[in-house]
């Protein structure tokens, strides 16, 4: 009974109808194309606009068209991660696109690169490969991350990194005693 009241009614009780703009403002906008549609207001806007006027839309589409640049990178590093680790980030996640955007505001995009693509290498098809996220390898260990990745590769072997040497020497005054 319950089914057909759904049926005949269109919807479920607990579910409200949006109007089309409604449903609109809750569909996610990818950053870039937000951008890409302010910069082409402010061409046209400076198509129209007076000589003194003319400098602060420049300055404004120049901060813009950095801003869009941004966004661009921060999509190329979830991109990354989507086809060398297998993920499915959406571009339009906001919470990936902060924890990127706050390392790449203090890393160049290279070290960025190059510390996920070093931990994907490391980490893919192990127990750790769930790991291989922005949280993870973005947030507090990312310096630990991208020193352990300039470390020399050395081949596994089975003597001990130290040995002690058979004699030990020491001097005191100027005389040398062996033990």
């Amino acid at each position: 009974n319950e089914i057909k009241d759904i049926i005949m009614s269109g919807k479920p009780d607990d579910t409200e109808i949006l109007p089309l703009e409604e449903k609109k403002k809750k569909e996610k906008v990818h950053p870039a194309a937000a951008l890409e549609k302010k910069i082409e207001a402010l061409r046209e806007k400076l198509k129209k606009a007076a000589e003194p006027e003319r400098a602060k839309i420049i300055k404004e589409g120049k901060s813009l068209k950095a801003q869009l640049e941004t966004e661009k990178e921060i999509d190329s590093v979830i991109l990354l991660l989507n086809n060398e680790a297998g993920f499915r980030y959406e571009l339009t996640s906001k919470e990936a696109r902060r924890i990127i955007g706050k390392r790449h505001s203090e890393d160049p995009l290279e070290k960025v690169f190059h510390v996920v693509r070093f931990k994907i290498k490391e980490w893919n098809g192990t127990e750790w490969h769930k790991y291989l996220r922005p949280e993870t390898l973005l947030n507090g260990h990312f310096e630990g991350y991208y020193q352990a990745s300039l470390l020399p590769k050395s081949k596994p072997t089975t003597q001990p990194v130290y040995e002690k040497p058979k004699k030990y020497l020491s001097e005191i005054d100027g005389i040398i005693f062996h033990k």
